[in-house]
């Protein structure tokens, strides 16, 4: 029974480990270096909440990922300038968030994802968000937000 238990709690931690994103900071050598022309710079980061602690944050602009965020992490990346759509969805989430801008080039543009606990994520994970939004709306388990 016990050998039982420990298989049990192995696979568990695994499973958790996996759904994880990264967790580095920007190193100052990449905060400071130039943007590409044409370019704008987009820097998104994590709050460090309990809420969804074990979920990864999936960061894309204009339909790519690039980013995958655990509690208090943080990307960049630079993007060509223009209308950007950066979004953010969950593991197990069915549903995303979006923010829009329109970028200059040779800019930069701040974002913070945090928990969105509406109702149905918070009560019913995955199975509440699926049943308690609809397509069009910001929803799932994160927001963005810009913040500069």
């Amino acid at each position: 029974m016990a050998n039982n238990m420990k298989k049990l709690l192995s696979v568990l931690s695994i499973l958790l480990l996996s759904a994880c994103g990264t967790t580095d900071k920007l190193s100052t050598a990449l905060l400071n270096s130039g943007i590409p022309a044409g370019e704008s710079r987009i820097i998104v980061s994590r709050k460090s909440d309990m809420l969804y602690v074990g979920a990864a944050a999936h960061v894309s602009v204009n339909g790519e990922q690039f980013a995958s965020l655990g509690s208090g992490g943080q990307a960049m990346t630079d993007v060509k300038a223009g209308h950007l759509t950066v979004s953010v969805d969950g593991t197990g989430s069915f549903r995303s968030y979006k923010s829009e801008i329109d970028a200059k080039a040779g800019k930069t543009y701040s974002f913070l994802v945090s928990p969105n606990p509406t109702v149905g994520t918070f009560l019913g994970g995955t199975l509440g968000d699926a049943m308690t939004s609809s397509p069009e709306e910001n929803a799932g388990f994160f927001k963005i937000e810009r913040t500069k």
